[in-house]
């Protein structure tokens, strides 16, 4: 974590961890630092800092104190993220509903902004930096950075704000009007039933735990409100046979021979069949968290 401090002679930039000054002191400048999951790069050399009176961008360098740019944009700039290699800043820009990709050192657009429907909120880039996550209000896509084009859409929600990748990059999860939803990465297909009653809470950010097991949406503030739910691993594995029974219960019905749902009627003591079944099952077993969760109230 860093930390900036203004003082008479400028803005100051210190490493909590260690107390240790590493940059300053720099400019008091008019503008605030841009609105991002991490306005600093990944190593916390750059800083994206953004003007309100001429919706432009730039780049201070946390060490020289030197800033680059401005990027010039048609509207307000609602996020920022930096590649992982710091060569590339992407922005989420208000005035052509679009996310702009910059060369950091030059300051040119390196390709037609990726467009969106309704107004841009923000973008992270995948850890290899070929991909970029980028959401609006009304919706999130994945993009290839190399060629601009559109990967895999996340559809569902409105007020999207954010997304975002689970650690293993295969799930990407959403807060949209304090629904959550979490999506295969490659399909973009929904991996869960939307998890609703966030917006009670006024919950405002949603982050997954280091393990990919867990997701944890937060209202900042004093008080502090959390909620957390399990989240089914992703995984290779064929799908085991109790979740296949489960879900011809909660269906229905069976696939036949032809590949058709045949109707069939089920007793509901299935269910006490399979806690049982999941309840012999180790804690590491595919989907066995989820399915204890899943039945715990039926």
């Amino acid at each position: 974590f860093l930390s900036l401090v203004n003082t008479t002679v400028g803005v100051l930039v210190w490493r909590v961890a260690t107390g240790e000054r590493i940059g300053g002191p720099l400019p008091r400048l008019n503008a605030q630092f841009a609105r991002a999951p991490d306005p600093f790069s990944a190593t916390a050399d750059f800083l994206a800092v953004k003007s309100q009176a001429d919706n432009s961008l730039s780049i201070l360098d946390v060490r020289s104190g030197k800033l680059g740019g401005p990027m010039q944009h048609p509207g307000p700039i609602w996020g920022v993220a930096f590649s992982p290699d710091e060569r590339l800043v992407a922005s989420a820009s208000g005035g052509m509903n679009a996310v702009h990709l910059w060369d950091r050192v030059t300051g040119k657009e390196v390709r037609e902004p990726l467009p969106h429907r309704t107004i841009t909120r923000g973008a992270t880039f995948t850890n290899d930096g070929r991909q970029i996550l980028t959401w609006s209000r009304m919706s999130s896509y994945l993009w290839d950075v190399a060629t601009g084009r559109q990967v895999t859409s996340f559809v569902g929600g409105n007020d999207i704000d954010p997304a975002i990748f689970s650690p293993d990059q295969r799930r990407v999860a959403t807060l949209a009007s304090g629904d959550v939803r979490v999506f295969d990465r490659e399909t973009g297909a929904l991996l869960i039933e939307p998890i609703t009653g966030a917006a009670m809470f006024q919950l405002q950010s949603i982050s997954f735990t280091a393990d990919g097991r867990y997701l944890i949406a937060a209202k900042p503030g004093n008080p502090l409100a959390l909620r957390v739910w399990p989240v089914p691993p992703t995984t290779q594995e064929p799908a085991p046979v109790w979740l296949t029974r489960l879900a011809a219960v909660l269906a229905g019905g069976e696939i036949d021979e032809r590949g058709l749902l045949a109707e069939r009627a089920f007793d509901v003591s299935i269910f006490d069949e399979i806690r049982a079944e999941l309840a012999a099952l180790p804690d590491d077993a595919a989907y066995a968290e989820w399915g204890r969760w899943f039945l715990a109230d039926r």
